[in-house]
């Protein structure tokens, strides 16, 4: 959306709330429970809420839910009133490029009622299975555990589920609980790339990625990639650490092959396998970038803001099979002939599969439906700012299946506490990339002599190389439909080009199959409860930061990019999810 439609003050002040908001987010600190520390959430809360996830107890519970409340807290009533003002100044703007709102403006990047499309996927109709059925699935089976670990005071059968639990700030992703619902226990240890990673140096991790590319007849990274990437975190500034890929779009475009350009990517990296599958993700956006380099600059963009985050993502699902890092050397130990139908399951439940990908819909859906809504309504005048929670919290419950630990009031504005509400990034991007990327895997795979096969690798394949280039090519010059149907049906007779969500379904068929029986052995409720009476045991109890431990230590002054940081990912980033 083109904010310089607006005249120079209402501009000035657009940028100034867009800065406001990513500092506050961005330098928000928690203080420990202990009351020594103060917590950055990354990475600082990330790994507490990631520990206690994995080890549920009374005491875990009580952690989550101090460090939940604490950073929603605190992030969403900073923001709350100054997000009220952006959004007026926004929808201004929109206005004036011929839009009734600013939702309304996102959504013309698709060319279609996209509103629409998104909740047929999620809803299904007579001809097509949608997704929300298979999530309920996993929800049911989720809380059917978690429930015998926590008690029926905290996690009820038919009852949605407390969000702080999961593993995860926002319920977006349950990887961490991934050792107390492992399908088959004894079918072999989890594949783990980590310890070899150990070896490695960050830049090493990242010239592998740079291998995967170059295999398949794709572009190697540039010179200035390598020149000017910010790989890991520095020490002397506080630093937005979520992974991002940037194209400063001074390649000369049309004349331009794209490798020259001026592409980064800013990662704290860490030597993980998550991490490693994220720098190939980032490292898929970049590729994309110099792939539509040669376009003029009004084109240099994915064919629609979702493929973007699915080229990275589809990257991402060949990377992190097994096959993939034994053949690169990590992943030494892995024999192919070992595996079973039941280690099948496993891989499909495992940390990047099921815990991430299905868990993660609703919440890809609901962050731009919450805000589509509040964007129209305030065009409307039609929703105060005290309004904001009650209507996020409905969202939460009705699509995600989730509820606060604690009681919300009309204070608190949580949806702040996700970065893309404080950096008004749009987010449907990412749902369409879920389901899309799916896609995409299993054209690649079949064209690398691999379909059917869901723990395919297609690095390395030519023929898999040349349909991704040609797909990525033209950027946005051509219309999005008619690019994935180009893609997905040249050279077959018969087939269905449009966005769908049944490679989704038939990749996770397996592990369906599995939640089924696990539903009639255990006789739990699948779905939840919409009318928002039920409430946690000590939804009441609200905890309150703890008091500062006074120690000697040695401070170090530090500056803050954030607001820096704020305007260029409005220009110029593409954000991981």
């Amino acid at each position: 959306m083109d904010a310089s439609a607006l005249d120079e003050n209402r501009l000035d002040q657009y940028q100034a709330l867009m800065g406001s908001m990513v500092t506050k987010y961005s330098t928000t600190k928690v203080r420990s429970m202990d009351g020594l520390e103060d917590f950055e959430l990354d990475p600082d809360i990330d790994e507490v809420m990631s520990h206690a996830a994995a080890n549920p107890s009374k005491e875990s519970y009580d952690e989550q839910k101090y460090y939940w409340t604490m950073w929603h807290t605190k992030v969403g009533q900073a923001t709350r009133d100054e997000f009220a003002e952006f959004v007026n100044v926004s929808n201004e703007a929109a206005i004036k490029n011929g839009y009734h709102d600013t939702g309304a403006s996102w959504r013309g990047w698709y060319d279609m009622d996209i509103d629409v499309l998104v909740k047929k996927i999620w809803e299904g109709d007579n001809d097509e299975q949608g997704l929300k059925g298979l999530y309920e699935k996993l929800h049911g089976y989720i809380r059917y555990t978690l429930s015998q670990k926590y008690g029926s005071d905290y996690v009820k059968d038919g009852e949605p589920l407390p969000a702080h639990i999961l593993g995860n700030m926002w319920a977006q992703s349950w990887d961490d609980l991934y050792d107390l619902v492992e399908p088959y226990p004894d079918a072999g240890a989890r594949p783990d790339a980590t310890p070899a990673l150990q070896d490695l140096t960050i830049k090493e991790m990242y010239e592998m990625a740079d291998e995967f590319f170059t295999g398949m007849g794709l572009m190697p990274m540039t010179e200035q990639f390598w020149d000017k990437s910010v790989l890991e975190k520095t020490t002397d500034t506080d630093m937005v650490c979520h992974a991002s890929a940037w194209d400063f779009q001074n390649a000369p475009g049309v004349s331009s092959d794209g490798k020259t350009g001026d592409f980064r990517i800013k990662q704290c990296t860490k030597k993980t396998q998550s991490n490693f599958v994220t720098l190939h993700h980032e490292m898929g956006h970049i590729e994309y970038y110099q792939l539509y380099a040669h376009q003029p600059i009004v084109f240099r963009a994915g064919a629609n803001p979702g493929f973007h985050e699915a080229v990275g993502d589809t990257i991402a699902l060949s990377v992190s099979t097994p096959a993939h890092l034994n053949m690169v050397g990590l992943l030494p130990d892995f024999k192919p002939e070992e595996q079973t139908d039941k280690s099948e399951i496993n891989y499909l439940m495992m940390t990047g599969r099921t815990l991430s990908k299905i868990a993660f819909v609703p919440f890809g859906l609901i962050m731009d439906l919450y805000r589509w809504e509040i964007f129209e309504k305030s065009a409307k005048k039609e929703v105060s700012p005290d309004q904001y929670q009650e209507i996020w919290d409905k969202y939460r419950l009705d699509y995600q299946g989730v509820i606060s630990p604690v009681e919300r009031t009309s204070k608190d504005f949580d949806p702040a506490a996700k970065f893309h509400t404080s950096n008004n990034v749009p987010y449907i991007r990412y749902f369409v990339s879920f389901v899309v990327q799916f896609q995409f895997y299993e054209r690649l795979c079949e064209l690398a002599g691999q379909g059917g096969n869901r723990q395919c690798d297609f690095g390395g394949n030519k023929a898999a190389g040349e349909a991704l280039e040609k797909l990525l090519s033209p950027g946005g010059a051509e219309y999005w439909e008619d690019v994935l149907d180009e893609f997905l049906c040249d050279g077959k007779p018969s087939c269905d080009g449009w966005l769908s969500p049944k490679s989704f379904i038939n990749y996770f068929q397996p592990l369906e199959n599995w939640l089924d029986d696990q539903q009639s052995l255990h006789k739990y409720t699948v779905g939840w409860n919409t009318d928002g009476k039920w409430t946690p045991k000590g939804y009441d109890e609200v905890p309150v930061e703890s008091p500062v431990v006074t120690t000697t230590t040695t401070t170090t002054t530090t500056t803050s990019n954030a607001a820096f940081t704020a305007f260029a990912f409005a220009l110029l980033s593409l954000i991981l999810c």
